[in-house]
C-alpha cells in the first residue's frame, strides 16, 4: 500500500462533513512515498474548520473555530471519556485504515456540536486548551 492510497479513503469517511456544508478547501497528497512525508484534506464552514492529516505516521483531525485549535484525541479525552479507545496518534500505514473510518464515524456521530461551533462547546473547549498543564507527581 502507498501513502497516497489512503487519501481517497480519507476523504470518503469525511464526507458527512460536506453534507453539514463544510467545503473541502484544500486536498495535499503526499509528494514520496516516505513515511516522513503525508498528506492532509482541509475542509471549512463558516464557522469551523477540520483538518484531517497523516503526516510522518502521525494522525491527526484538527479542529479550529477563532483563535481555538484542538486536536481530535483532547476532545475525546477531554469532553468524552475516551469514546473512541484510542490513546495515541501513531499509525503505521498499514493500520490506519480502520482507525481513520472509526474517527470519522465517531466525530459523525458525536461530535456535531463541535462542528456547529455550539459556543457553549467551544467556550469549555478554549478554556481546556488554555488550561495550564498539571504534571502529576508519583507518590
Amino acid at each position: 500500500m502507498k501513502l497516497n492510497d489512503l487519501l481517497p479513503v480519507a476523504e470518503q469517511a469525511f464526507s458527512f462533513l460536506l453534507e453539514r456544508g463544510f467545503v473541502l478547501r484544500a486536498r495535499s497528497p503526499a509528494t514520496t512515498d516516505s513515511f516522513r512525508d503525508g498528506w492532509t484534506l482541509d475542509y471549512h464552514s463558516d464557522r469551523v474548520d477540520v483538518r484531517v492529516e497523516y503526516l510522518e505516521m502521525q494522525f491527526n483531525v484538527l479542529f479550529t473555530h477563532g483563535a481555538t485549535t484542538t486536536p481530535y484525541l483532547f476532545l475525546d479525552r477531554e469532553l468524552k471519556a475516551r469514546r473512541s479507545g484510542l490513546y495515541g496518534d501513531q499509525f503505521p500505514l498499514d493500520e490506519l485504515k480502520p482507525v481513520l473510518e472509526r474517527v470519522a464515524q465517531d466525530i459523525a456521530q458525536n461530535y456535531a456540536d463541535v462542528l456547529s461551533a455550539n459556543s457553549t462547546v467551544w467556550a469549555r473547549i478554549t478554556r481546556l486548551v488554555e488550561a495550564p498543564a498539571t504534571k502529576k507527581k508519583f507518590p
